[in-house]
């Protein structure tokens, strides 16, 4: 096994893509307010069941924004690290 990890920035930023590509489909759903009464209304239960369900749709909507970020970052310094590479390299070939 390799003990080093090839990052390609470019797939990194693929990655990160697709991920934020999937925040907008987190988004709640746009329930009317009195809807929403009216449903805990009828059935408290179901009410609390789809704002918990709402609640945790959220938080994974955050975790994937924080993923996207982090995938990102790591592209950044990847891109960074090759270029340290390149001109070390160059630097040492003259």
């Amino acid at each position: 096994m390799s003990a080093h990890l090839h990052l390609d920035p470019a797939e990194l930023r693929a990655a990160a893509a697709a991920v934020q590509g999937l925040l907008p489909a987190l988004l709640p759903a746009a329930l009317d307010p009195s809807d929403a009464d009216s449903l805990a209304r009828h059935d408290p239960a179901l009410g609390a069941e789809r704002d918990r369900l709402a609640a945790a749709v959220l938080r994974v909507g955050r975790e994937l924004a924080e993923l996207a970020a982090a995938l990102c970052a790591a592209s950044t310094a990847a891109d960074t690290a090759e270029t340290a590479v390149v001109r070390a390299v160059t630097a040492t070939d003259r």
